[in-house]
């Protein structure tokens, strides 16, 4: 939404020690007006780019602790994908759950067969 309207926000939180020349190239990037877009020639020029505005911000602490999050974002996921798998084990295991299966679909189904069973479900 930001983007496609040009009203970008630097929100202080996450861009307090970020340079004006990177916010400004930023912005040239998301220029939503095409004839107003940066080239890519443009953009390879741009001060940010050249290290002339760089600063002595170490971003590794940043980037080691996103990288974390994300580590356990993922491990969150695999747990819930293996928690839902065997779920869906024990579904099929249960000779009980008659709304599952039926004796005779039971009989004659292989495991493929079930897993398209439960996606249509």
């Amino acid at each position: 939404d930001e983007c496609s309207s040009a009203q970008v926000v630097f929100h202080e939180r996450y861009w307090k020690d970020v340079s004006q020349d990177a916010k400004d190239f930023i912005l040239h990037l998301l220029q939503p007006e095409p004839e107003k877009r940066w080239t890519s020639e443009e953009a390879l020029s741009h001060a940010w780019l050249s290290g002339d505005s760089a600063t002595d911000h170490n971003l590794l602490p940043e980037i080691k602790a996103y990288m974390a999050k994300a580590r356990l974002r993922r491990g969150i996921e695999m747990v819930k994908l293996a928690n839902r798998i065997e779920s869906l084990k024990l579904q099929e295991d249960d000779p009980d759950d008659t709304d599952f299966r039926d004796e005779d679909f039971a009989k004659h189904t292989t495991l493929s067969q079930d897993k398209k069973a439960l996606s249509k479900a």
